[in-house]
């Protein structure tokens, strides 16, 4: 991942963590607490735990891949 774009998905994953249950145009949902979040062709996929409240980031990469 190139560090311009490293460093944008950084400040979205932030900004999410900081209230998942914003309305972020960068981010959906795919129900279950689970989602994307997306920057240009990167994704980051994760799910959150309502129990303590923690979003966990547990894939980050090209939408080509990703997913698979």
């Amino acid at each position: 991942m190139p560090k311009h774009d490293a460093k944008a998905m950084l400040e979205k994953l932030y900004l999410f963590a900081a209230d998942p249950y914003a309305r972020h145009p960068w981010a959906k949902s795919f129900g279950d607490g689970a989602g994307r979040i997306r920057h240009g062709d990167w994704r980051a996929l994760y799910p959150i735990d309502n129990g303590v409240m923690t979003v966990t980031i547990t894939q980050v990469g090209n939408r080509r891949e990703v997913y698979r």
